[in-house]
C-alpha cells in the first residue's frame, strides 16, 4: 500500500456511519489512485460503496464526518498526541502484516521505537502474587537492558511491573492504551504514562481523542499488543482473563508465546493456574531458568535481524560465547553481528541442558583447533535429543557450557569442566529474581 490518501482523509473516512476499522482497511487496500481532497474522497466511497455494502451517504453526512476528523486532529494536536496511518512510514511494520491492524494510531512519545528495537510484551493479571510482581519487574528489566522495547497494557498489577522494570534498565517501553490519549486509565498509573514518554518510550491507541474505554475496547487493545511484539511473555494469569485474549492472537500471529514457569511453591497460587494450563497444553514454552530467557531473548534477536535485514545489527554486550561446528571453533563473539541459528526447540532444550553439563569435557585447544572427548555425557546430550539437529545443539551446548558471559579464552587450558554438584534448580536459578 503506498501513501495515495492523507491521515485527515483516513479519519474522515472512520467518521462515516457504517465504516469501521475493518471497511477502512479495504477501502485502503483497494485504493489504486491517490484521494487529494474531500472531493476525491466522496468519489471514491461512491465508486465502492457497492462491493463494500455502504449505504449512500447525504452531503450532511459527508460534512458531518470531515467536521469530526478535523475536530480530532486538532485536539490531539493540542494534547501533543500525533496521529499515523497503516499506510505511513513510521507505522510498525510487524503489526500492519498482521490479519487485523489498526487503521490508524494515535501517539504519545517516540513512536520509532517500535520500529528500531525488537519488542516483547509482557503482561498478566492485574492481581498478581507479590512473587509476580517481582518477576514482572524483573523481566522487564532485563529485557529493556539488553536493548528490547518492553510492550505492556499500563494496567495495574503485572503490566504495571513490566514497564516499571524497562524503566529500571533504562530502557524504553511502549503502553498500548483501550482509549483516548488524551485520558490516562487507570488514573493511578498517570504518572508512570508521563516517566514513559519522558523515557523516550510511547504512549500508543487506535481510538481517538475523548474516546473513553469500553469492555470490547481492552480486548481489540490485546490484539495490538501481540501484532506489535515478537513474543509474548506472560507473567501470571488465571485461566480466564483478558491475557488469554492476548495468548490467543498471539497464536494467531504466530508470535511467540512464553510462561513464566513458577517454581513449585507457587502452582497452586490461583493466578498462575493460566501459566500452567497453556504450558501444559503446549500452546506456550515455559521459562524460568536464567539461561532460559537469554535463549529466547537471542532467538528474538535473530528473528529481528532477518526480518529488518542486514542494516538492523544490534549490540548484546552479555551474551558472550563461542559458536563451534565440526570440532573447530569460530571466535563469533557475539556483540551484535552474529547471532546462531537457534529455534524454538533450544529453550526446551535449555530446561534440561545442565544434568549434562558435569560429564561433559572439552579437550584443550590445539592449534587454535577445540577438540571435543566423545565423553557419554555429551553423546548423551546429542542423542538424548533424537540427533534432529546436532549443529543446533552443538552450537546450545557451547553457547551455554563456556558461559553465556565467558569469552573462550578464559576457558581453563587442560579444557575440562570444573564438575560442580547438582542443586536444587528453583534455588540455584532464583538469584536471578533476588
Amino acid at each position: 500500500m503506498g501513501q495515495k490518501i492523507s491521515v485527515q482523509n483516513i479519519v474522515s473516512l472512520l467518521q462515516l456511519p457504517k465504516v469501521g476499522r475493518k471497511t477502512a482497511l479495504k477501502l485502503l487496500t483497494a485504493l489504486d489512485h491517490s484521494v487529494s481532497d474531500k472531493q476525491d474522497l466522496i468519489d471514491y466511497v461512491k465508486e465502492q460503496a457497492g462491493s463494500m455494502r455502504l449505504p449512500e451517504y447525504s452531503a450532511a453526512a459527508y460534512d458531518l464526518a470531515f467536521g469530526h476528523a478535523e475536530q480530532i486532529l486538532e485536539q490531539s494536536e493540542k494534547a501533543g498526541i500525533s496521529v499515523i496511518s497503516v499506510l505511513d512510514e513510521d507505522y510498525p511494520k510487524q503489526l500492519r502484516e498482521t490479519p487485523d491492524p489498526p487503521v490508524t494510531l494515535s501517539y504519545k512519545g517516540n513512536i520509532k521505537v517500535l520500529s528500531e528495537k525488537p519488542n516483547i510484551a509482557v503482561i498478566g493479571t492485574r492481581e498478581p502474587t507479590d512473587f509476580g510482581v517481582k518477576i514482572g519487574e524483573r523481566l522487564g528489566e532485563v529485557f529493556a537492558s539488553h536493548k528490547f522495547n518492553v510492550v505492556s497494557g499500563l494496567a495495574l498489577g503485572c503490566d504495571t511491573a513490566g514497564h516499571v522494570g524497562a524503566l529500571k534498565g533504562n530502557g524504553t517501553t511502549a503502553a498500548v492504551l483501550a482509549h483516548g490519549l488524551d485520558h490516562i486509565y487507570p488514573k493511578e498509573n498517570k504518572e508512570l504514562a508521563q516517566t514513559i514518554v519522558d523515557k523516550n518510550g510511547v504512549l500508543v491507541s487506535e481510538y481517538f481523542v475523548k474516546q473513553r474505554p469500553m469492555a470490547n475496547y481492552f480486548v481489540d487493545r490485546d490484539r495490538i499488543q501481540a501484532g506489535l511484539s515478537q513474543s509474548v511473555v506472560i507473567v501470571e494469569t488465571d485461566v480466564k482473563g483478558g491475557t488469554m485474549h492476548t495468548a490467543k492472537y498471539c497464536n494467531e500471529y504466530n508470535r511467540k508465546l512464553v510462561c513464566f514457569n513458577h517454581p513449585q511453591q507457587y502452582r497452586s497460587e490461583p493466578k498462575v493456574q493460566g501459566n500452567q494450563m497453556l504450558i501444559r497444553e503446549g500452546k506456550a514454552l515455559p521459562v524460568y531458568s536464567k539461561d532460559e530467557i537469554d535463549i529466547l531473548m537471542f532467538i528474538l534477536l535473530n528473528d529481528f535481524t532477518d526480518i529488518n535485514g542486514s542494516e538492523a545489527t544490534y549490540f548484546y554486550p552479555d551474551l558472550l560465547g563461542v559458536i563451534c561446528t565440526d570440532g573447530e571453533s569460530k571466535h563469533n563473539v557475539i556483540e551484535g553481528k552474529t547471532y546462531s541459528d537457534f529455534d524454538d526447540t533450544a529453550i526446551v532444550l535449555a530446561s534440561h541442558i545442565k544434568e549434562y553439563l558435569n560429564d561433559i569435557s572439552v579437550a584443550s585447544s590445539i592449534d587454535g583447533k577445540w577438540q571435543r572427548s566423545d565423553s557419554i555425557g555429551y553423546a548423551d546430550f546429542i542423542s538424548g535429543f533424537g540427533k534432529r539437529d546436532n549443529k543446533l545443539y552443538l552450537q546450545l551446548y557451547d553457547h551455554i557450557y563456556h558461559g553465556l558471559k565467558k569469552h573462550v579464552d578464559e576457558i581453563p587450558a587442560n579444557g575440562n569442566a570444573e564438575k560442580k554438584e547438582q542443586s536444587n534448580t528453583d534455588t540455584k536459578q532464583g538469584s536471578l529474581w533476588e
